[in-house]
């Protein structure tokens, strides 16, 4: 341990000047560092026996003089592990104590809590098990069917009979629909719950719209060639003809009926067209806006998709926010198109209702939604 305390720079100091039984001048102290001299300040308490430099403390219970080892900064882990470790890892004041009964070093204290802190035994013992339930937070969607809520309700009918009744509630929508259920198992009426909801009018969640964008004197559709090229086209064709698919929550496919190439966008927001489909760069964040407007966010860029159109003169016109429009599957099957003028006609895209949700009598009930009756 003598070995050990001289090559301590510090209590090597120490021991030199209580060696000499005489204390170290201004001059002196002025050439030492803070340890030193923090340890100096005990001068009455410290001795040296046979070579070992001890600090004298009177044991508090036995009122009998104790000494206290000064021990070097590389021992002090040591030190520790034997006062913790080999003692039953027992908590900080009694590790503080049996530590101070044998040892001196200067930050005792906070040494030892941070050690009792941070054994890895306490910590797993001291772990406190979490309530089996979820922590409470708002529920957020971003797609249909990405979260519901099926529930069983008991009811009775008009003569009294007890009724089971499905309801079944969509987050994304807050679209709720009930079923009523006979009194039998869950297998028997199994096949009648099958695409009766309203919003599993999709084909399994797939839509085939026209994407429009425009303002009051353009009106643009995305374009989807069979050269994967990606354009802007000022009315509707064949390659307008959008397939928009849930590919993942939160996350949509857009992919062209015509040319089966799936809507990509590049680092730089460039719109191209592949013939597979890569989560990364063919995948982008549906954000329905209130005014039924829809912003299409691409999943790894973080870019939206937007069309550019030379308007008169020199001027560069982009678009970012769409409108899914509803087409019929006649146009698909028979390859031939006919102008819905009626339906765009009915259309005010510049009003605050461009949905016609105020107005009953409109054919588009909703650009996401809609359904055929």
């Amino acid at each position: 341990m003598q070995e050990h305390q001289h090559k301590d720079p510090v209590i090597a100091r120490v021991s030199y000047y209580v060696g000499r039984k005489r204390r170290p001048s201004r001059h002196e102290c002025a050439n030492e560092n803070q340890c030193v001299l923090r340890i100096l300040k005990q001068w009455d308490k410290l001795s040296v026996l046979n070579g070992i430099l001890y600090r004298a403390i009177k044991d508090p219970i036995t009122k009998h003089k104790k000494f206290q080892l000064v021990l070097p900064k590389f021992l002090k882990s040591q030190a520790l592990s034997g006062v913790h470790d080999l003692a039953g890892h027992q908590g900080q004041p009694r590790t503080l104590s049996l530590a101070r009964q044998r040892f001196f070093w200067l930050n005792m204290e906070c040494d030892v809590q941070d050690y009792v802190r941070k054994c890895p035994r306490c910590v797993l013992s001291k772990t406190l098990e979490l309530a089996a339930r979820a922590t409470l937070e708002s529920i957020k969607t971003t797609a249909t069917l990405e979260l519901v809520c099926i529930d069983f309700w008991s009811a009775e009918d008009w003569t009294n009979k007890s009724l089971d009744v499905l309801v079944n509630t969509g987050f994304f929508l807050l679209l709720r629909f009930a079923l009523s259920l006979p009194l039998t198992s869950s297998h028997s009426f199994s096949p009648s719950i099958h695409d009766s909801s309203p919003v599993l009018a999709f084909d399994d969640q797939v839509r085939q719209r026209h994407l429009y964008a425009g303002s009051k004197h353009h009106s643009l559709f995305v374009e989807i060639l069979s050269n994967g090229t990606v354009s802007a086209t000022q009315s509707q064709t064949p390659y307008t003809v959008l397939e928009l698919k849930a590919v993942k929550p939160g996350y949509t496919a857009i992919r062209g009926v015509m040319s089966s190439l799936y809507l990509c966008v590049n680092a730089a927001g460039h719109l191209f067209a592949l013939g597979v489909f890569l989560d990364a760069e063919c995948s982008f964040s549906e954000m329905l806006q209130p005014d039924g407007y829809t912003h299409f966010l691409s999943a790894q860029h973080r870019l939206p998709v937007f069309l550019s159109f030379n308007g008169p003169g020199k001027h560069t016109l982009t678009f970012s926010q769409f409108l899914p429009l509803r087409t019929h599957h006649l146009f698909i099957e028979n390859l031939q198109y006919e102008e819905p003028s009626s339906l765009l006609k009915a259309t005010d895209f510049d009003s605050d209702d461009p949905l016609g949700l105020t107005n009953t009598h409109q054919d588009l009930r909703s650009p996401l939604f809609h359904i055929d009756q």
